[in-house]
């Protein structure tokens, strides 16, 4: 019998805009037993853990492989260390100083350590409360930090917009999480490709692969999967690429992507 792995995006797919998990879905992350459960985010791991905590689900070192910070950050079973890729180092630099210059776009670096905040606005903070981020203010006069990951956030369409436009010149990819929360990481490290190497480490890469998520940044992940899944209020792009269109708030998400595979296959 081989075990699918259900790949799954956490904000707006596992876990709801209050931070919820559906009951469906934390009693079969207790149980841990019917599938290889593989959260793909762009949350660092401190917010992974708190969001696991608070839904009564806590370990003294999450069980599950991890692609966190939208593929920047990898995890093995237990929190071991896999991988870390930064942002380039001779464009770090410039980028930052691209982010400096939007003063009404509330920009987030990510480092493995910790994440500093520049130019917090309401829209920035309403979605650092969402996603359980730690952060401190951003110091231009500290030494720099070697970062992973920005998020950058505006309730302004035309200011994340303008931003999304000067970051084309560097060697990033970027994504629209939300959409007002736009996402960078290195050039060739997103979900599916990091979930694409985690697999093989773990020895897992023939097993039945389901992947659900509500944002750009998971369509990666679509393009490896046997089978895709996302939440009914995802947008339109995603849906349009999803096999399956989950009514999360009934039942959770991770129900019918078991049980999708389990009755294709008895083998499974």
């Amino acid at each position: 019998m081989t075990k699918p792995v259900l790949c799954f995006d956490f904000d707006g797919t596992l876990v709801d805009g209050e931070g919820h998990i559906h009951p469906r879905d934390v009693a079969l992350l207790r149980e841990n037993t019917r599938a290889h459960f593989l959260p793909a985010t762009g949350r660092p791991l401190h917010a992974v853990r708190r969001a696991f905590v608070r839904n009564g689900l806590s370990w003294p070192a999450i069980p599950f492989p991890l692609v966190l910070q939208n593929g920047a950050v990898v995890f093995l079973p237990g929190e071991k260390l896999f991988v870390v890729t930064p942002l380039y180092e001779d464009e770090q630099g410039p980028l930052v100083e691209a982010c400096r210059r939007r003063p009404r776009v509330c920009s987030i670096l990510f480092s493995l350590d910790g994440l500093h905040v520049m130019y917090p606005n309401a829209e920035g903070e309403r979605m650092i409360r969402r996603f359980d981020l730690d952060v401190r203010p951003f110091d231009p006069d500290a030494p720099r930090s070697t970062y992973t990951k920005v998020t950058c956030i505006s309730d302004s369409a035309e200011e994340i917009s303008a931003l999304a436009a000067d970051m084309a010149l560097f060697a990033v990819e970027a994504s629209f999480s939300l959409p007002t929360v736009f996402e960078l990481t290195r050039r060739g490290i997103d979900k599916g490709q990091m979930l694409r190497r985690l697999l093989t480490a773990l020895g897992l890469e023939g097993a039945p692969l389901a992947v659900a998520g509500d944002g750009e940044n998971d369509l990666p992940l679509f393009a490896i999967a046997d089978r895709t899944y996302c939440p009914q209020n995802a947008p339109a792009a995603v849906r349009q690429k999803a096999d399956v269109i989950v009514d999360v708030a009934d039942g959770g998400i991770l129900e019918p992507m078991l049980r999708d595979f389990q009755g294709a296959d008895e083998s499974f």
